[in-house]
């Protein structure tokens, strides 16, 4: 399986980091596996987070805060 970040994080970073982990994953036929950490958590922390007995087809993002793209009007 792969485990992933899932957040929080830059909204660039998280979408880029996501595509490749999901495609990765579709093509091997790979369970993916969700981490919601904070940046400056170990990464053998991390991986202890992870809940290995619930494997996703698909990750989405969690920000940490709303994206930016474009200001209100």
């Amino acid at each position: 399986g792969l485990v992933v970040v899932v957040g929080p994080g830059s909204p660039t970073a998280l979408r880029s980091s996501l595509s490749f982990a999901n495609t990765f994953a579709f093509v091997k036929q790979f369970p993916l596996f969700a981490v919601e950490a904070p940046p400056d958590m170990p990464l053998a922390d991390m991986a202890n987070l992870a809940n290995l007995s619930a494997p996703s087809k698909w990750l989405s993002a969690r920000y940490g805060r709303a994206p930016t793209i474009t200001s209100p009007r």
